[in-house]
C-alpha cells in the first residue's frame, strides 16, 4: 500500500464510523433553451424551494488527499492546500443563464447591465447540459450554435466587456447534469450519445439495465423514457460520479477551460446526485462491490453468493456504506476538479453551489459541503436558499455561515420573492458579515416577470435600495 492510500484510509476510516452510526439502519442562430430549464438545483422531492426537512446532522466521510485508485474508486489529484483569497470587498454576483449569452449584443449588455446597478461578480453558465459556451476542445457546441461558435465565442465575449467594465468573471460550470430529457442533444459527440455507458441509472431501472449492451437504443431510450416520466422531480439526465471515467472527463474539460480564458474563478453547480434513487448503473454497483469487499474482507453478509444474479444484493446488505461510497465520489470529485482548475490558473477562487441544509445536503444528494469548506477543497460555498420566507432564509443562511461566513454567497432565487423581499434578504445577508450575495438569475431580472416585480427594470432598482448604486 502506498504512503497516499494510507492516509486515505487513516482520514475515512473515523468519519466514516460516524457517518454510518447514523445512517446506516441496515448573430448567431439562437436555439430554444429546453423545455426542462431548471434553477441551479432544487430542493429536495416533497419539500417546498428552500424549506428543508430537518437536518439530522450526519458528517459523512470527507475529502481530503486523493489517492490511487483502491477497491474501484479513480484516482485522483491531491487537493492543494492554498491560502484562501481575501475578499477585498463584498461580492454582489449575477447567476448569468446560458441563454442570456447565446449572441455577442446580449452577452455584453448582460455585463453592462449587472455593472450599471452596482453588481461585481458574473457566475456565467459555459457548461450547460455536456455542451461548451466556449471554444473547447473536449465537448459539443449547444445544440444549434455549431456553425455560429466559430466566429463568436460566448465566453471570450463576455471576459472581454467585463475586463473593461471592472467586472469579475467565474466560469460556472454544471457538473453531472448533462441532458434535457424532454428534447435530447442529437451530436453524436455529446456524451448522451457517444458514451451512454457513463450515464447515471435510477433504481427502478437497475434489474433491466444491469446485463444490457449501453450501445443497445432501448438502453438509451429507458432512460429518457424514465426521466420524462418524472417531471419537474428530476432536472435531466446525470452521469455516474464513480465511473473513473467521468472524473478524469471533468478534470478535462475544466483543465482546458480555465488554461484557456483568464477567469477569476470557477463555479460548480449539480456537484451531486441527482437524489438518492441513483446511481444504480452497473459501472457503479461493480465499483461499490470492489469497494466494500476492500473493507469488509470476506463477512459480506451473503451479498456474494447472491451476485450478480442480483445486481443489488450489495447496496441491500450494506444500506450504510452503500450511502457512504455515493458521499466519497461526489467529495472525490470536487477534490479533483478544484485541484485541476488551481494547478491550471494559481489563485483562482473555487466556488459551489449547494444545498442550504448541510445534513440535508448529505442524507438528499451525497454532498459533503461543509467538509469542503473545512478541507479547504472549495474556497466558497454559495447555499440556494431559494425560498419566500425571509425567517427560513435567515436561518439556513446562519446554519451554511458557521463555518466562516466570508467563505459564504447568499444564494436569493429572486423569481419568487417580492422585491422587497429580495431586497431585505440581501440586506439581511450583509448585516450577517457573509462574503457576498448572490442573486437567481440575471435572466428572470431582466425577463418581463422581473420589471413586473420591480415596477421598472429591476437591477437598477436592487442595487440602489440594497448598495446605494443610482447609476
Amino acid at each position: 500500500m502506498s504512503s497516499i492510500s494510507r492516509v486515505i484510509r487513516l482520514r475515512v476510516a473515523a468519519p466514516l464510523l460516524v457517518f454510518l452510526a447514523a445512517c446506516t439502519s441496515v448573430g448567431a442562430s439562437v436555439p430554444r433553451p429546453p423545455p426542462d430549464l431548471p434553477a441551479p438545483s432544487r430542493a429536495p422531492e416533497g419539500a417546498p424551494q428552500g424549506v428543508l426537512a430537518p437536518s439530522p446532522g450526519l458528517d459523512g466521510p470527507g475529502g481530503g488527499i486523493g489517492g490511487p485508485r483502491e477497491g474501484g474508486v479513480v484516482s485522483l489529484l491531491p487537493v492543494a492546500r492554498v491560502t484562501l483569497p481575501r475578499q477585498t470587498g463584498d461580492v454582489r454576483a449575477l447567476w448569468v443563464v446560458r441563454t442570456a449569452i447565446l449572441h455577442p449584443d446580449s452577452a455584453r449588455a448582460a455585463v453592462r447591465r449587472a455593472r450599471d446597478a452596482g453588481f461585481n461578480t458574473l457566475l456565467v453558465q459555459v457548461r450547460g447540459r455536456g455542451d461548451a459556451y466556449f471554444d473547447s476542445r473536449l465537448e459539443p457546441p449547444p445544440e444549434g450554435m455549431a456553425s455560429a461558435i466559430s466566429e463568436y465565442d460566448p465566453l471570450g465575449t463576455v471576459i472581454d466587456e467585463a475586463t473593461r467594465l471592472g467586472l469579475e468573471v467565474h466560469a460556472w460550470v454544471n457538473v453531472h447534469v448533462v441532458a434535457s430529457a424532454v428534447s435530447p442533444p442529437n451530436d453524436p459527440r455529446h456524451i448522451l450519445r457517444s458514451r451512454p455507458e457513463l450515464l447515471a441509472v435510477p433504481r427502478a431501472l437497475a434489474a433491466e439495465l444491469f446485463n444490457r449492451n449501453p450501445r443497445d437504443p432501448a438502453y438509451l431510450n429507458a432512460l429518457l423514457r424514465y426521466t420524462r416520466g418524472q417531471g419537474d422531480r428530476l432536472e435531466g439526465m446525470f452521469t455516474n460520479p464513480a465511473d473513473p471515467r467521468v472524473q478524469e472527463h471533468l478534470v478535462a474539460v475544466v483543465r482546458d477551460l480555465v488554461e484557456r480564458y483568464p477567469v477569476a474563478g470557477i463555479h460548480f453547480d449539480y456537484l451531486r446526485y441527482p437524489s438518492a434513487n441513483f446511481d444504480y448503473s452497473r459501472g457503479s454497483l461493480e465499483a461499490f462491490r470492489s469497494w466494500v469487499m476492500g473493507r469488509v474482507g470476506e463477512g459480506t453478509q451473503g451479498a456474494e453468493g447472491r451476485w450478480p444474479g442480483d445486481p443489488l444484493a450489495y447496496v441491500s446488505a450494506f444500506p450504510g456504506l452503500w450511502d457512504a461510497f455515493r458521499v466519497e465520489q461526489i467529495s472525490r470529485t470536487a477534490e479533483s476538479l478544484s485541484a485541476a482548475a488551481r494547478q491550471a490558473r494559481p489563485g483562482i477562487v473555487v466556488s459551489a453551489a449547494v444545498y442550504p441544509d448541510p445534513g440535508e445536503a448529505v442524507r438528499t444528494r451525497f454532498q459533503n459541503w461543509n467538509r469542503w469548506l473545512e478541507d479547504g477543497v472549495v474556497d466558497v460555498v454559495a447555499p440556494m436558499i431559494y425560498t419566500g420566507g425571509e425567517e427560513v432564509f435567515l436561518r439556513q443562511l446562519r446554519l451554511a455561515a458557521s463555518i466562516d461566513p466570508r467563505r459564504v454567497w447568499a444564494g436569493v432565487g429572486i423569481y419568487q420573492d417580492t422585491f422587497q423581499t429580495a431586497v431585505e434578504k440581501a440586506r439581511a445577508a450583509r448585516s450577517l458579515g457573509v462574503g457576498g450575495v448572490a442573486l437567481f438569475s440575471y435572466d428572470w431580472a431582466v425577463s418581463g416577470d422581473g420589471s413586473a416585480v420591480a415596477s421598472g427594470p429591476y437591477l437598477p432598482r436592487f442595487g440602489g435600495e440594497v448598495w446605494g448604486t443610482n447609476r
